[in-house]
């Protein structure tokens, strides 16, 4: 069984992966929802490219240490 962050991750990784397909190079800025990693289950906001440098989504003030 995964935990609520595990599972997060995981959501994460496939709207990471289909926000990829769909991303182009004419339009880099397209916002998607991801989840907050830390397991809370509350909604990111964060552009592909976002995503990627943050290596993760997570809410201000919830990313571990």
């Amino acid at each position: 069984m995964y935990s609520p962050a595990e599972l997060a991750r995981l959501v994460n990784d496939e709207t990471r992966a289909l926000a990829q397909d769909l991303d182009t190079e004419t339009d880099p800025d397209n916002p998607y929802q991801f989840l907050c990693e830390d397991g809370c289950g509350a909604k990111v906001v964060l552009t592909l490219a976002a995503y990627i440098a943050a290596n993760g989504a997570w809410l201000d003030g919830h990313k571990p240490a």
